[in-house]
This record gives C-alpha cells, sequence and structure tokens, in this order.
C-alpha cells in the first residue's frame, strides 16, 4: 500500500504529463515521470503497436505531434486509488500530418478517452488505454 504523499505525486505525476508532456509537447520530462521499463497498450498503441520504454513512448509521442500540430489534451477527471489511477481526458488537434501512414485531412479529432495508469517507485509503470473509439477517430479524420 502506498501513503497519501505518494498517491498526491502520482496525481501530480498525471497532471505534469498532460500539462508539460502533451501540451507543452515537451520529450525531456518523459525520464522524470515514466519508469525505464514503461509499457502502454490498448488506443492508439493498438495501430502503431504498444509502446515500451522512454524511447517508445517519445517515438509514439512525437508521431502524435507530428499527425496533430495544434493538440491540446484537458483533463476531465482523475481518480487515485492507491497504485493505480485513472485519468479521464479530451483530446483535440487538427489532422496535419501521418499518424499510422495516412494522408492528413486537415479535419479536427475531438475525442474523449479514459486510461488506467500504475504507479511504483515514484514513476509512471503502465498504461492502459480502458475506453477509445477508433471508430470515432476514423468517422472525424475522414478514414
Amino acid at each position: 500500500m502506498i501513503g497519501l504523499d505518494e498517491v498526491e505525486h502520482f496525481e501530480q505525476l498525471l497532471r505534469r504529463w498532460i500539462d508539460e508532456g502533451w501540451n507543452a509537447q515537451n520529450l525531456q520530462v518523459i525520464g522524470e515521470i515514466f519508469s525505464e521499463d514503461y509499457e502502454a497498450t490498448g488506443g492508439l498503441s493498438n495501430l502503431v503497436g504498444d509502446i515500451h520504454g522512454h524511447d517508445g513512448l517519445s517515438e509514439y509521442a512525437q508521431r502524435t505531434f507530428d499527425a496533430f500540430s495544434d493538440l491540446k489534451v484537458a483533463i476531465r477527471e482523475i481518480h487515485v486509488c492507491g497504485n493505480i489511477a485513472m485519468l479521464a481526458y479530451h483530446f483535440t488537434g487538427t489532422h496535419t500530418g501521418s499518424l499510422i501512414g495516412e494522408k492528413p485531412t486537415g479535419n479536427t479529432l475531438d475525442m474523449k478517452s479514459v486510461d488506467v495508469f500504475q504507479y511504483c517507485d515514484g514513476k509512471i509503470i503502465k498504461r492502459l488505454v480502458a475506453h477509445h473509439d477508433a471508430n470515432l477517430l476514423n468517422n472525424q479524420l475522414g478514414l
């Protein structure tokens, strides 16, 4: 069981990843937030492959930045229970580049998603996309 200080630290890491990692497009924070053996599955990783480690996360994030030049992620809810957290967020961006080999459409993606994260030894070790509507993504982008 983790203590209250660690629960608060876990939430701060999630907020920092959204604010500094996604919204400020600062990939330098990855090593400060995620463990070296970080893993992510589900969601867009189903299209691009599971994400492993700092390099995998950095490559995935950069592909997303390249595909959605004006990407914004807004936190809707965070719930932390011990070493597990649920993050509900709202993702918007204009499709101006390729994510998985498709041609840019110029369409706007406006999607809500829910991820589950696991925390250990002061860092985030795992992410599972619990809700992600691939049909919505395809429809909004015209794919």
